[in-house]
């Protein structure tokens, strides 16, 4: 446990520790898969590309096509420079609409990194994507699909929250997309055409680290709502785990209504393993958060 503890605290340094390393982990992402859309002619080839951070829980999805490209292997550069940008730049895009913002406790990480990024430059012409404010509420599609049409080769990157099928926005091929689950869009469906684009990391850091050399207070904790869409996974998590910490004072899954004088959420983060149910989707905080806090995430897709 101990071991695997450590390595929790090194993979949470390596990729969410800063702001920086998180949005230089999405550039690169970011490039490698517009690197497989190009052919020599320009033409897109439909393929996927995987984020190197270690980002959303869903199942890997199959290639769109079978189109054969090389694989490119991407150094684990922790910082942005000149030398990182590997020929492409992007461009900020500003908000598109009013009331679209960049959900500040959403995407924690990339304000910081972006503006410090030399990868960025002033033109949009000569950009080779515009980094472009997405939605978060379903209905706020709408003013993407009024940006200005560039060309498939330099396209669009949004972000996508909503859990909900766009499909007049989702089949527009000048746009690709960043997102916790690629197949936000069919919760019901994991299947589903995942989204063109990468998957991205947690974007909040742990509040509190706990020392894995020293014995965590508990064995098994879990705190959270019952938010769940198409599954009963944190329903069975409440059923099964409701007496269970008279037992095992060590194990606490806690779920509402929590008793008075209840442990927080960060209190029970020093544990060997914290549970990570899915919920409103597929993906969850609690990987990123449990990581940061050196314990080993449970993941419960």
């Amino acid at each position: 446990i101990r071991r695997m503890r450590e390595r929790a605290c090194a993979i949470s340094d390596e990729y969410f520790k800063t702001e920086e390393k998180r949005f230089n982990g999405f550039l690169r992402a970011a490039r490698a898969y517009m690197r497989g859309q190009r052919t020599p002619l320009g033409t897109p080839a439909i393929t996927r590309t995987t984020s190197l951070l270690l980002a959303a829980t869903t199942p890997a999805p199959a290639p769109l096509t079978t189109t054969p490209r090389p694989t490119t292997t991407l150094p684990p550069t922790t910082t942005t420079g000149p030398e990182d940008c590997e020929g492409m730049r992007f461009y900020f895009g500003s908000e598109p609409f009013p009331g679209v913002a960049w959900r500040m406790d959403e995407i924690n990480g990339f304000t910081s990194g972006m503006s410090k990024s030399t990868c960025r430059t002033n033109e949009s012409a000569a950009a080779d994507f515009v980094l472009q404010w997405g939605f978060w509420h379903c209905d706020e599609h709408t003013a993407m699909l009024k940006l200005p049409v560039r060309p498939v080769s330099r396209p669009y990157v949004g972000w996508w929250m909503c859990h909900q099928d766009k499909p007049e926005l989702r089949h527009r091929r000048y746009f690709i997309f960043f997102a916790f689950d690629l197949r936000t869009w069919n919760l019901g469906n994991d299947t589903a055409e995942p989204l063109r684009g990468v998957a991205i990391s947690s974007p909040r850091l742990a509040m509190t680290r706990f020392d894995p050399a020293k014995p965590p207070k508990y064995f098994l904790t879990f705190r959270g709502t019952i938010n769940q869409v198409g599954h009963t996974t944190r329903e069975d998590l409440n059923k099964h785990f409701k007496n269970f910490s008279k037992e095992r004072p060590d194990v606490q899954v806690m779920l509402p209504p929590f008793p008075g004088g209840a442990p927080d959420y960060w209190h029970l983060m020093d544990t060997a393993y914290a549970l990570v149910p899915r919920g409103h989707g597929r993906w969850s905080y609690r990987f990123g958060e449990s990581l940061g806090c050196c314990a080993i995430p449970v993941v419960m897709s």
